[in-house]
């Protein structure tokens, strides 16, 4: 029986992306303000995985996907482009790490959570292109898997701390990495039904997920992100939304610098 390289690599590589994903809470950190607590490291850690494990599986998906990349870069335009850049910045990760006398690790460790999604999107397609790979399942199995684990977050785990206040639970390491992660999930959940084309329930579940995020975590980088995608993909449903968001762009501003003059409690960091 032929084993299919290809396939075993791409695999192996979702396998290891799922345990990621199912391990990240225990990279999740108590501050000062909830020191009585214990870390979940300490108090779930049922299989005694290492706290580090997400950066140690990094060291084994980047070699993979490299791997992949190389062997198939016919069936990806601009594949060799993106691993000259890569390789480019590892070399400068080495060189400065040398010349500053400190850990090559640090920033090895910035550099592939910089390019290993984009790397890992070269595979995808080019998994689909030579192989007819499924997409959508595999979007739609790590979109459900990470709305199970954040149910599960909800449901089990202590509440999250940040800006001087208490937030839902979060599972996946951080406050801001949890959100993000959410943030992206929703916008593939509204693409599935933006592509059906069911605008009502695109905008329904686009608006509930925004107030939810701001009640639940309010985290404003992220907000402002599902901003940006729902008003390009709202350009692209109809032609009031194109006046709508251009009247929005030209009078907020100006709504909101008057509002700061008059205001006196308003506090932009809370």
């Amino acid at each position: 029986m032929k084993v299919n390289i290809d396939k075993v690599v791409v695999n192996t590589v979702l396998f290891l992306l799922t345990t990621k994903l199912l391990f990240s809470y225990l990279n999740v950190n108590f501050g000062w303000w909830q020191r009585d607590l214990v870390q979940y490291v300490d108090r779930y850690n049922f299989f005694g995985i290492p706290k580090a494990y997400d950066k140690q599986v990094e060291f084994v998906i980047i070699p993979l996907i490299l791997f992949y990349v190389i062997k198939n870069y016919r069936y990806f335009k601009n594949s060799l482009i993106l691993l000259s850049i890569f390789l480019i910045m590892v070399g400068l990760n080495i060189l400065t790490s040398f010349y500053n006398s400190v850990s090559i690790v640090p920033s090895v460790e910035y550099t592939f959570k910089v390019f290993s999604p984009i790397l890992l999107f070269v595979v995808l397609v080019s998994h689909h292109k030579k192989y007819e790979y499924d997409l959508k399942r595999i979007m739609i199995y790590f979109l459900s898997f990470c709305f199970v684990l954040t149910m599960i977050g909800y449901l089990f785990l202590e509440k999250s701390y940040n800006h001087n206040r208490l937030w839902l639970p979060i599972y996946f390491s951080s406050v801001h990495t949890h959100s993000y992660i959410m943030v992206i999930s929703a916008i593939g959940f509204s693409y599935l039904l933006l592509i059906k084309k069911k605008y009502i329930n695109f905008f329904i579940f686009c608006i509930s997920f925004f107030v939810f995020m701001y009640f639940a975590h309010r985290v404003r980088t992220t907000l402002v992100l599902f901003l940006i995608y729902l008003v390009f993909t709202s350009f692209s449903i109809h032609y009031f939304f194109k006046v709508l968001w251009i009247k929005l762009l030209f009078f907020v501003p100006i709504f909101a610098l008057l509002f700061l003059m008059v205001s006196q409690d308003f506090d932009l960091n809370q």
